[in-house]
């Protein structure tokens, strides 16, 4: 099975710049082809998507104005520990690993780099653990935060045009 896209309605998303007013970063989950983010130039730039509750995103998929693809990207991944004595504090980021998206105009999904580091308190030997119910289901990691930050670019001078960010998952089940 695809991945589906998840990304919640509530989703905060946060950018290193942008071009001007009408290319700003709400732009990134309107889904609208029309709109866009657009960076300012010069790299790194990054996008950062933040979600209400931990969900299980296993890819993300950008859709790039081709020429002005991130080519290269760094991960940056954050989860929590319901239910543990770090509950409400952020964990921070950890570096899942890199991306090598294409240069084009399409959907490009790429599969997030999990690293073996992610705080995983949550799943007991690879269980979910639901701190509401209690009941328990096998799942993937899930995760909180996703920053992509581009450290290269298509444009010669670091700009950076995005239509559309979702977060998939291939996870079956109901969360």
């Amino acid at each position: 099975m695809a991945p589906r896209n998840i990304t919640p309605k509530d989703t905060v998303v946060t950018v290193s710049s942008t071009f001007d007013k009408s290319s700003n970063k709400k732009n990134l989950l309107d889904g609208n082809e029309e709109t866009c983010w657009s960076s300012q130039q010069g790299l790194p730039q990054s996008i950062s998507l933040k979600v209400s509750k931990l969900t299980p995103i296993t890819h993300i998929a950008l859709t790039f104005q081709g020429g002005f693809s991130g080519t290269t990207c760094s991960v940056y991944l954050a989860s929590d520990r319901p239910g543990k004595a770090s509950e409400g504090v952020d964990l921070g980021l950890i570096f899942g690993g890199k991306i090598y998206p294409k240069d084009s105009n399409g959907l490009a999904p790429s599969s997030l780099p999990i690293p073996e580091a992610l705080p995983d308190t949550f799943h007991e030997n690879g269980i979910h653990i639901d701190s509401e119910t209690n009941q328990t289901t096998a799942e993937k990691d899930w995760i909180k935060e996703v920053k992509l930050e581009f450290e290269k670019s298509a444009d010669p001078w670091g700009r950076i045009v995005v239509y559309g960010v979702e977060l998939l998952s291939d996870y079956t089940g109901e969360f």
